[in-house]
């Protein structure tokens, strides 16, 4: 499927799926997906949890997904449809550069989650901008720690997806692919197709070092194609009067 292309050849879906994929499994309990698309990371999820997408109605149309697999709820795009603390933990992937009011969905993503429940937040940092005009921010790590807090998380880490090896190489092939689609639209069809072929070599060794990056972190992660958040929404501590 194109998606699992997208694993191979995407840095950044790459990324968030390995990030997933060590976090995921661990959850048991009621699982909400925030911005849900076609729920691609449920089948990462233990058997144990029960998997609930929540999306707006324009998801389809807006960012060309198919529909939703599991129970999905649709919602106005800021008040959750849900009771406080419904939720054993929440994901939200790639996500919050789309939110016009990022501390008040925050804010609920917060609220539906019971205590001690975990979350798991992506998003991109080197990314073209996409889906316009429904793309609003890049976030850095310190605003990412602020706003995060604010929203009454805690225990928040926040790590870095690849490095600037891994962005230029998923850059530089972004470009070849585009020569590739291309082709078929140029009136120069045969150049274009050469340079193309001659090209594929490129884009095969050009994978192999975004890959190579991603697991052995070469480079400086000051430029990540992206980061993850994982938080938890802390224990209310309740204080035990001493016996007289």
């Amino acid at each position: 499927s194109i998606f699992i292309l997208r694993l191979v050849f995407d840095a950044r879906v790459g990324s968030v799926w390995r990030a997933a994929r060590r976090e995921l499994p661990l959850w048991r309990g009621l699982v909400l997906d925030v911005g849900c698309g076609d729920g691609p990371w449920k089948w990462l999820l233990h058997p144990a949890a029960i998997y609930i997408g929540l999306d707006v109605p324009r998801a389809a149309s807006a960012f060309g997904y198919a529909r939703g697999r599991g129970e999905q709820v649709t919602y106005d795009g800021r008040h959750f449809p849900f009771a406080d603390a419904r939720f054993s933990h929440l994901l939200c992937t790639e996500v919050l550069e789309h939110v016009e009011e990022p501390p008040s969905f925050l804010r609920e993503c917060w609220r539906v989650t019971t205590e001690g429940g975990r979350c798991f937040f992506s998003v991109p940092f080197a990314a073209r901008y996409h889906y316009a005009p429904f793309d609003y921010w890049r976030f850095t790590p310190a605003a990412l720690q602020k706003l995060i807090a604010e929203a009454g998380w805690s225990d928040i880490r926040i790590l870095a997806l690849g490095t600037d090896v891994t962005v230029a190489a998923h850059k530089a092939n972004a470009l070849i692919l585009k020569l590739f689609l291309g082709a078929r639209r140029s009136r120069r069809n045969l150049i274009v197709w050469v340079a193309a072929l001659l090209l594929f070599p490129v884009f095969i060794l050009l994978t192999a070092l975004q890959l190579a990056s991603l697991v052995g972190r070469w480079g400086s992660d000051y430029d990540p194609v992206g980061y993850i958040v994982l938080a938890r929404r802390p224990v209310t501590q309740t204080r035990t009067l001493p016996e007289e």
